[in-house]
């Protein structure tokens, strides 16, 4: 049996390998270990900012998805009501004809006459001052009697003086003039803020309809 080498302080060479062995293992061990923690480390960190990347990519799709949902929302809103007013302009014209001639039978009717006349006879007492008025009529569209009555009205109320002015193709109804002020109940005038007159002929439809002001004329 060959006899173990040994260093000059008396120590085994191969106790002195074993020790450097067991030293290296030792440090290999916590190397490993050590790497081992960092990768798992890294590793978390890793899965995080993929989670944050993917959490948002998926809220900024999301939020272009929706982004793009309220613009076709917007759009299919802006061509329904574009159709609709095209409707409900379709509807006027070929109601206002017969809004104006409904008007101008009003007129031709006593009973329409009488209401019609008092109507724009208290109105302008509202609105016009008193003194002289020029009521303005067609002579072709108004009677003997309704010139004694609208007369008469003008007598009932004090400081008032009234001129009845015939006035050729002025049509149904009646304008009253005094100065400045003027207080328009022919058929024209009646129906001179057409986007007015439009709105409540198709609420009374039931269709509801808020005109645009350019309509008015």
């Amino acid at each position: 049996m060959t006899e173990a080498l040994t260093t000059t302080d008396g120590s085994s060479l191969d106790y002195l390998l074993a020790h450097v062995t067991a030293v290296c293992d030792q440090t290999i061990a916590e190397i490993e270990r050590d790497s081992a923690a960092a990768c798992a480390a890294l590793q978390q960190s890793v899965d995080l900012k993929i989670r944050s990347v993917l959490q948002e990519a998926k809220q900024a799709e999301r939020r272009r998805a929706q982004t793009q949902v309220n613009a076709a929302r917007a759009a299919a809103r802006g061509r329904l009501r574009q159709r609709r007013q095209a409707e409900r302009a379709d509807l006027l014209a070929s109601l206002w004809p017969r809004l104006v001639e409904a008007v101008q039978e009003r007129w031709q009717d006593a009973d329409g006459r009488r209401d019609w006349t008092q109507m724009a006879l208290t109105e302008a007492g509202d609105r016009l001052p008193v003194g002289h008025w020029s009521v303005r009529f067609d002579a072709a569209s108004a009677t003997q009697d309704w010139c004694e009555a609208v007369e008469s009205w003008g007598r009932q109320v004090p400081g008032l003086s009234i001129a009845l002015t015939p006035v050729a193709e002025l049509g149904p109804g009646l304008r009253i003039v005094c100065g400045c002020a003027v207080l328009d109940a022919t058929v024209s005038g009646l129906l001179s803020r057409r986007a007015r007159v439009a709105g409540g002929l198709l609420h009374a439809l039931g269709e509801g309809l808020n005109l645009d002001d350019g309509d008015k004329r």
